[in-house]
């Protein structure tokens, strides 16, 4: 299986011939490399083809959040520029004032107007790994939110190591809960897709209550996580040894790290703690040193000064 929600699955044969469809479809309209294509969809399978299918026809994708006001909806679609909109029908009174000229894509059509094109892959021989993979604006806390670029080359570099650095495989099943407008859900969608692993997508009516999330990796066997750690925080707290049985790694970042989790996650015998973060990328990594172990468990946290100038896959990084 490639992709899991709620109760149903898609293998990699069926999310491959969707994407190709919908890519397919894209070319059509037009779509070429470092085009943005914005994507404005609740969690689900169509989220999945959708951010697929942009990369498939060979640009670049521009998460819009349903949640955000639609002033910054506004905001984000004319500074970005996309040749499309990819929304579903009940989304779409979002950009009902503003989306003039601009091709709406109507992802929950019952009869799409991709169904019948081919399920093979399309040819992108113009793309290379200088092309734009994906833009995500920041909060806009500091003024009005800015789009980061990120390219293709990047986002590979970055699966490369952490696959291999871990050792992740087609036996994982990784959870996938941060919603894709931000940047610490990148490597939740296609490190697990990239390697033949389980994608799990976290149901949104679930929210933050701890239950709910330490039930959902129970129940689906969840070996690889990432939280921040305010939430981490609260399932180590509420758990009752879901957090220790099933996952092999539990990732953690994007606020200020308290390491009294370092003495929590020694509880856990086969569950490794790692911290990182990054504005740019999505993970900050440094050499890492062992906190706390206890019987083969670890809790690493990043170094940065330590890592400045230190291979990084492929670069280099100097200070």
């Amino acid at each position: 299986m490639a992709v899991v929600f709620e109760d149903e699955s898609l293998s990699y044969g069926e999310l491959n011939a969707k994407a190709n469809r919908l890519a397919h479809y894209l070319r059509e309209l037009g779509v070429k490399p470092d085009d943005r294509v914005a994507i404005c969809v609740e969690r689900g399978f169509e989220m999945i083809v959708a951010l697929l299918a942009v990369l498939k026809a060979g640009g670049a994708y521009v998460p819009l959040d349903p949640v955000y006001p639609p002033e910054r909806l506004r905001f984000m679609l004319e500074d970005c520029e996309p040749v499309a909109l990819l929304t579903q029908n009940h989304l779409q009174d979002l950009f009902a004032e503003f989306h003039a000229g601009l091709p709406v894509i109507d992802l929950s059509s019952a009869t799409p107007a991709w169904k019948d094109l081919p399920a093979a892959n399309p040819r992108c021989i113009d793309l290379t790994p200088q092309h734009l993979a994906y833009v995500i604006y920041t909060s806009g806390s500091t003024g009005k939110p800015k789009g980061v670029v990120v390219e293709h080359r990047g986002v590979v570099n970055h699966i490369a190591w952490q696959s291999s650095t871990y050792g992740f495989g087609r036996g994982d099943c990784i959870l996938q809960r941060t919603p894709i407008s931000f940047d610490a859900s990148v490597w939740e969608l296609w490190t697990p897709l990239t390697i033949g692993a389980r994608l799990i997508l976290f149901p949104k009516v679930s929210g933050q209550d701890s239950t709910d999330i330490l039930r959902f990796i129970e129940r689906n066997k969840i070996t690889i996580a990432q939280f921040v750690p305010s939430l981490l925080q609260l399932l180590a707290h509420h758990s009752s040894g879901e957090l220790c049985v099933h996952p092999r790694y539990v990732f953690c970042g994007g606020e200020p790290f308290n390491t009294s989790l370092t003495y929590r996650s020694a509880d856990c015998e086969h569950a490794d703690l790692h911290f990182g973060q990054s504005r740019r990328a999505c993970t900050g990594r440094g050499d890492g040193r062992v906190v706390h172990r206890r019987s083969g468990s670890s809790a690493w946290v990043s170094e940065p000064s330590r890592a400045d100038g230190r291979e990084v896959c492929f670069r280099s990084v100097f200070r």
